[in-house]
Parts: C-alpha cells; sequence; structure tokens
C-alpha cells in the first residue's frame, strides 16, 4: 500500500508569483529536489531502512510528469539520493524510487496601490513512494504481531492487515501528516502511519498526537490512537490523555533499540485527516 511520507509545503516563491520564468516541471523538479536534501526522514523512506542524519545528498529527480493545471494537480517522478555519511561507518550506497505527489498554490497580498504585491507559493505535498529500487514498496516492510482484545491496560489487538512503510522520527521532532486511503490498512478497517524511533533504556519518552481537521467530519478535529511496538509487538496504547481528542504516551525503555509509533484514529473503520506527531525526551505530563 502506499502512504503518505513526506507532509510539508516546499517553496518556490515569487513576487509575481506563476508569472515567472520557472515552468511548473521545472518548480515540481526543484520542490521534490529540496524535500529530499531537508526532510529527516528522506534517507530511511527512499532507502528502506534508518538513516541517521535524515536527508539525502547528490538527489537527482528526473521523468517529472504531472496532469491538472498550473496551479494544481497531481503527478510522479524517478529519485535518486545518497544518504548522509556517517562517521566511523562504510560509506551509504545511492538510492532510488519512484514517488508520487499532489501540487498546488496559495496567494497572499500585502501593500495598497503602487505598493500592492501578491506572493504565491507553490506547494508539493503527499509525496508517497510508489516503488523503491523498481519494487512496489508493499513488499518491503514488516508486519505488525496480533495482540489480544481491546481490553483497558492489555494490548489493543489493532494490527496490520497487511505490510506498511515505516518513516524515521527522532526525539524532539516535530512532524506533520496525513491519515488518508492508501496508508498501512489494519485489521479493523482504519489506516494507520508507522513512524521509527530510537528510544535509549532508561531514558523517558513522551510521544504526542494532536489530531488535525478530519476529512471523514469536516469541522471537527481527528480523534487519534496512538499504539508503540517493538519488533511488531505492542508495548502500550493511548485514545485521549493529552486531552481534545489528542493522545500521549510517557514510556521508559527497557531496552535500547528501535520502537514503532503507530498513528491511527479512534474505532473501526476507514478515518481520514491530519496530525501532528511531537515527541519529547524526559517525562512530561503536561504535554498537549
Amino acid at each position: 500500500m502506499r502512504r503518505s511520507v513526506l507532509v510539508l509545503t516546499l517553496g518556490l516563491v515569487g513576487g509575481l508569483g506563476l508569472m515567472g520564468c520557472k515552468s511548473t516541471q521545472q518548480k515540481l523538479q526543484e520542490s521534490i529536489t529540496q524535500a529530499f536534501q531537508e526532510d529527516p526522514t528522506a534517507g530511511n523512506v527512499l532507502c528502506g531502512y534508518p538513516v541517521p542524519g535524515g536527508g539525502l545528498t547528490n538527489v537527482s529527480v528526473s521523468a517529472v510528469t504531472h496532469s491538472g493545471s498550473d496551479r494544481a494537480g497531481t503527478g510522479s517522478a524517478n529519485v535518486t539520493g545518497t544518504p548522509m555519511a556517517i562517521p566511523g561507518m562504510p560509506a551509504p550506497a545511492p538510492c532510488s524510487g519512484t514517488v508520487s505527489y499532489t501540487y498546488d498554490t496559495s496567494s497572499s497580498t500585502t501593500g495598497y496601490g503602487r505598493r500592492r504585491r501578491t506572493t504565491t507559493t507553490f506547494h508539493v505535498w503527499n509525496i508517497r513512494m510508489t516503488s523503491r529500487a523498481g519494487v512496489p514498496v508493499t513488499s518491503m516492510a514488516g508486519m505488525g504481531t496480533p495482540g489480544m482484545p481491546g481490553v483497558p491496560g492489555m494490548p489493543s489487538g489493532r494490527t496490520a492487515a497487511m505490510p506498511g512503510m515505516a518513516s524515521m522520527t527522532t526525539v524532539g521532532m516535530i512532524q506533520t501528516g496525513n491519515l488518508q486511503m492508501g496508508d498501512t490498512p489494519l485489521t479493523d478497517g482504519s489506516v494507520a502511519d508507522d513512524y521509527n524511533v530510537m528510544l535509549t533504556a532508561g531514558m523517558p519518552v513522551t510521544i504526542v498526537v494532536r489530531g488535525g481537521p478530519s476529512v471523514t467530519s469536516p469541522g471537527s478535529n481527528l480523534d487519534v490512537y496512538t499504539i508503540l511496538l517493538q519488533n511488531g509487538v505492542e508495548v502500550t496504547h493511548d485514545d485521549d490523555s493529552a486531552g481534545n481528542l489528542n493522545s500521549r504516551i510517557i514510556f521508559t525503555p527497557p531496552t535500547t533499540g528501535m520502537y514503532t509509533i503507530r498513528i491511527t484514529t479512534y474505532g473501526s473503520g476507514l478515518r481520514q485527516g491530519m496530525y501532528t506527531l511531537q515527541t519529547y525526551p524526559g517525562a512530561n505530563p503536561m504535554a498537549m
């Protein structure tokens, strides 16, 4: 299943907006390049394994196609890049893949009369991996281990119905995501986004997920539900501890290793919308 892995607003801004000299294809190529150079999850997304340091070097974007107008549409592109080198470790090899994306524009006007200025921003978002090195992403990720029924204090039992792809995060980061059709499906009909995070034994961490605007229920926020797993096995979960339909997990890892933050929604069935994931070092019961 394809899933949203980079949800961000990128930047080509000009005082005359779309009247500038760059074509839509050039703007798309530069925006996607910037995403994979700067986003901290880009290395993990393109290469399929945790990449400390985040963004890629030597990024090349080719075969950019798009359908729609100059102001909005969808498209695809091929991306190649090399993870940043880590001191003391072998030089990483380049990675490649194919992405799909959505683009649109927004405008703002300031000033009056001869000082009036309109700035149009070009946005590329919902960048999704569709294949990595020619292989569909559905065949490249692990699958959760079935848990027990959703009894308070027990595993939630909400597991992946088929493989999905995890992004990478680090403690102290803020990331924005979008739950939507095509994300990792769960056995109860809902969907989820997974984020891998490295945690250290004995070092508490606070995980807060805030629901953004709901697509399924316009006018309200997404009722988020968060599950923490290690090696596919659930270790804890939370629904509304942060208040206002937001979840908060305070967890002290018993062992050092890679854990997975699974973000989904409360209840069964497909619910779509935006969310924000924020992780804090230490136990922070006031984090909301």
